[in-house]
């Protein structure tokens, strides 16, 4: 069982939807801390309703191509949205 001693600290993973991304993804969730995930794929919804049951606090998912601008911007605005409710943490 993971130690938990992230709850409550919040994560933004690109490329969440599978492989090496998802499986951050669910380190992340299983220590309880809230994520910001993204992908362009549809499986994104999925993703994170995987997340949710692996014990991540609240999961925002953002279908966005990030070699876009577009899409850069749809993730950017995700993250404002949620500095305003929490805050980012970036450790090692």
């Amino acid at each position: 069982m993971a130690s938990r001693k992230h709850a409550g600290m919040l994560s933004v993973v690109t490329g969440a939807s599978s492989g090496i991304g998802l499986e951050l993804a669910r380190l992340c969730a299983a220590e309880g801390m809230d994520l910001i995930i993204a992908a362009d794929e549809m499986e994104i919804e999925t993703a994170a309703e995987t997340l949710r049951g692996h014990g991540a606090g609240k999961v925002v998912p953002v279908q966005a191509d990030l070699a876009t601008t577009q899409g850069v911007d749809q993730l950017l605005t995700a993250i404002r949205g949620a500095i305003e409710l929490a805050r980012l943490d970036l450790r090692e």
